[in-house]
């Protein structure tokens, strides 16, 4: 790999550590962060054979591998919040390595600088940066997937056993992150599978398919302490093909209302600010030659199989489509390395003069992208702190959303999850923190709206304190 090429990764490493420090960001916001947070805790203890709490009801929705691989590095670092933070830069710089190297797979007669600026381009997508900051499974998932693509490119290609190892380890790691990318990576490693098997190396491909059990038998490690461990997340048990056609849905997640369909938000990386609001553009230069390779053919194939998973669910969420930013990306390069080419060469003015206002576009929807986040982060903190000061140790708090992130920072009070259940009864002397503009609407007729009608109904509420974004704590007496 050319120099330039592996400076790249490692200055986007020190870049991302360098944000996260000067913005005081500990990569953890909402509740997802804060429930791999918690997973990677009770992984932690449960490797070291110590008493574990028992699952909660949302376990079940994810993937093991990220809280896992935050419990072993936790042995190094002693620190899981630190040790999520490192495996989201490590894996932002993984997946900007993998993707030039798929980038000189895909087309070898390409210059450096062309790739190099590629690669510049596929990391400044807003979305990349906000997931390379976030201790979230969405980079890690995507660093494993495009290695084992990349793995199984070359194993399928040159019918080598070891790199088809690689795949597998790799894209299984990918897998126990994120379940949804066995749709994108099962056409390219079936690929690599049978050209092995066409030249009978079958000690190759049985030690994959050995390494594949492996791997699945972590998972069920992981989650034996989960009920119905081997079921499938729930909003996958409402994937529906005229999800495609809708934008108005119904489900554990609550009523949500999105401006498009399915069918058109999945198509979100050829133009929105999350990723670059112009990608369309390379299709002007995109000619049908771009995808005689049979490999190509594959990769969009798993493309396609993993935008047909997406579209059916009952949710949209913009960082899903992070994979189909990159290997989208992988089979526009040829597109991309001639408007480099010609245009540098025939326009070279007009030409830098894109690139700079790109530079200035994406720069501009990084801060806007992450803006939330830290919004939402500043918050949670901020809460933890007040919360502290007015709340006796021990006070039993019920909540939702934000209990999980005051489970991290303020661990010494009891949590009542009003969205797992009804409780008939609330003793006196607890405290209600609830959020009644945000929620009233999202969670109509559901256990949060229930609860909190019926706390309003058979018990006595004082006003103990207001925060920012609607949040009000009360507390409850007969």
């Amino acid at each position: 790999m050319p120099s330039r090429e592996k400076v790249l990764p490692a200055c986007l490493f020190l870049v991302l550590a360098i944000v996260a420090y000067l913005l005081d960001f500990n990569g953890l916001y909402g509740q997802d962060a804060h429930e791999y947070l918690r997973q990677t805790q009770v992984f932690y203890a449960r490797l070291q054979g110590l008493p574990v709490p028992p699952a909660g009801q949302g376990e079940v929705e994810f993937g093991a591998g990220f809280p896992l691989l935050g419990a072993l590095a936790t042995f190094f670092t002693g620190n899981a919040v630190i040790s999520l933070q490192l495996i989201s830069w490590t894996s932002a710089a993984l997946a900007v390595h993998f993707f030039l190297a798929g980038c000189r797979y895909l087309l070898p007669g390409s210059k450096t600088e062309s790739r190099f600026l590629f690669g510049l381009f596929m990391l400044s997508a807003p979305l990349f940066m906000r997931s390379g900051l976030t201790s979230m499974s969405d980079m890690p998932a995507l660093a494993m997937a495009l290695a084992g693509i990349r793995y199984s490119a070359d194993a399928g290609e040159h019918r080598n056993g070891r790199l088809l190892l690689l795949a597998v380890l790799t894209g299984g790691i990918a897998v126990l992150i994120r379940p949804a990318m066995v749709a994108l990576l099962a056409p390219v490693l079936g690929w690599a599978f049978w050209r092995l098997f066409r030249r009978r190396q079958l000690w190759a491909v049985s030690n994959a398919l050995g390494l594949g059990i492996l791997i699945s038998g972590i998972h069920f490690w992981v989650k034996q302490t989960v009920h119905n461990a081997t079921s499938f997340p729930s909003v996958l048990h409402n994937w529906s093909f005229f999800n495609f056609f809708k934008r108005h849905f119904s489900a554990e997640t609550g009523i949500l209302d999105y401006t498009l369909p399915n069918g058109i938000h999945i198509l979100s990386p050829l133009a929105h600010h999350g990723y670059f609001i112009a990608t369309f553009l390379l299709f002007f230069l995109f000619k049908k030659t771009d995808l005689h390779l049979d490999v190509k053919r594959v990769l969009l194939c798993g493309l396609l199989f993993y935008l047909v998973l997406i579209g059916g669910l009952p949710v949209q969420s913009i960082r899903y489509l992070l994979p189909v930013w990159a290997v989208g990306l992988w089979l526009l390069y040829p597109a991309w390395d001639r408007f480099y080419a010609y245009g540098l060469y025939f326009f070279s003015r007009l030409t830098n003069i894109l690139l700079l206002a790109g530079v200035l576009l994406q720069v501009a929807g990084i801060v806007w992208n992450f803006r939330p986040l830290k919004t939402r982060h500043d918050f949670e903190r901020t809460l933890a702190r007040q919360l502290k000061d007015e709340l006796p140790v021990g006070s039993t708090v019920y909540t939702m959303d934000i209990d999980i992130s005051l489970k991290t920072y303020l661990p010494d009070m009891q949590y009542r999850n009003i969205w797992e259940k009804v409780y008939d009864s609330i003793p006196s002397g607890s405290y209600f923190l609830f959020n009644e503009p945000k929620m009233s609407q999202q969670w109509a007729g559901r256990n949060p709206m229930i609860n909190w009608e019926n706390a309003q109904k058979k018990y006595q509420l004082m006003t103990v304190d207001s925060f920012p974004e609607g949040w009000v704590l009360w507390k409850i007496s007969q």
